[in-house]
Order: structure tokens, then C-alpha cells, then sequence
């Protein structure tokens, strides 16, 4: 549950934790389901409990681009959505039996105005979203493929277990054969 995760983060007296519960509830998807479609409104915050939650696009000709793979304990939702309240440019597709738990903006909201404990977690936990994204945006494209490969296994040795293979390409942004090819060699 999203509070135990925020308080092993922070600290939070019994009534915070009781009123962050109540904002949240329990959902259950199975592969392939969408969580949100590429040019509609982001309307929910998601945190996955377990399971694997796909971030992509569609590329002008029609090929699908794996953007990132979300997984247990991450916050996932069309970010750009979320905050400009303008319509998603990526789709969110569960890969695999997935639990999460769902907090609607409106009550997003309302709880981040009403509740510090929650709001100064939300806070420091987009610096070090922000932080990760410029590290990976300035330092990944310029990685080899086995760098890239040997980055994933390191930071996320879950998805490179569990997740197909064209996934992991695509997010690595390499041929499935030279991550196969890669993945021997390692």
C-alpha cells in the first residue's frame, strides 16, 4: 500500500497515514490492460503494489516505443497529463497480472493541499524523479549497448528478468537481436 511505501520514506503520525489510506484504492489488471490511451486525459495517480506497468508511444509508422517499465513501489501516471492537464502523449498498458492502488487528481489534490506529511513526501519524491531523468537523459543515449543492458541489470534486475524481450529492446533503444546478442556476451 502507497502508505506504508511513504513511510518508510518519512515519518507520519498514525492519523496521517489513516487519512492518506482513505484517498486510495485497491485495483487489479491483467496483461494487456491500458491504464490510460495515448491522447486522452490522465484522471488517476497510480502506485503499483506488484506487477509491471509499460509506458509507450507510437512512432509515426505505426511502431510501438517503450518509453519505461514501471514496477513495485513506483508512482505511474502520464506525468505531462498529470500536471498540464492536457491530453497524453503515451499510453500506460499493465504487462502482466498487476496490482495497484488508484487516487483520482481531484483527490490528489485535495490531500497534497490538506496533508504535509504527504505533500513534502510528493515533493522529495519528484526531485529524485527529476534527478534521475536528467541523469539518464544526458547519459544513457550516449551509452553502447552493453552499457545500456548492463545499466538495466544493475538498476532494474526485475524487468530484465521478467519482461519480454522486446520490451527490454525497445526501452534500451536497440534491435532484439543485438540485446540477445548482448545478453550472451554478459
Amino acid at each position: 500500500m502507497p502508505v506504508q511505501y511513504i513511510a518508510q520514506h518519512s515519518r507520519l503520525k498514525e492519523k496521517d497515514k489513516l487519512e492518506i489510506a482513505s484517498y486510495f484504492k485497491a485495483l487489479d489488471f491483467s496483461n494487456g490492460d491500458l491504464l490510460l490511451k495515448e491522447g486522452a486525459y490522465t484522471k488517476q495517480l497510480f502506485f503499483i503494489q506488484k506487477g509491471f506497468v509499460r509506458s509507450f508511444y507510437r512512432l509515426e509508422n505505426g511502431t510501438e516505443k517503450t518509453h519505461w517499465i514501471y514496477t513495485d513501489d513506483d508512482f505511474v501516471t502520464s506525468w505531462y497529463s498529470f500536471f498540464t492537464l492536457e491530453p497524453s502523449f503515451e499510453s500506460l498498458q499493465v504487462l502482466g497480472d498487476t496490482s495497484v492502488y488508484s487516487i483520482s487528481i481531484a483527490d490528489y489534490k485535495k490531500l497534497y493541499k490538506r496533508n504535509e506529511p504527504f505533500r513534502a513526501f510528493m515533493n522529495e519524491y519528484y526531485q529524485q524523479v527529476i534527478a534521475e531523468m536528467d541523469y539518464l537523459s544526458k547519459t544513457f543515449m550516449h551509452m553502447s549497448a552493453k552499457e545500456k543492458y548492463l545499466f538495466l541489470l544493475k538498476t532494474s534486475p526485475k524487468l530484465v528478468r521478467e519482461i519480454k524481450l522486446g520490451y527490454l529492446a525497445s526501452l534500451l533503444d536497440i534491435s532484439q537481436e543485438t540485446l540477445s546478442r548482448v545478453r550472451r556476451q554478459v
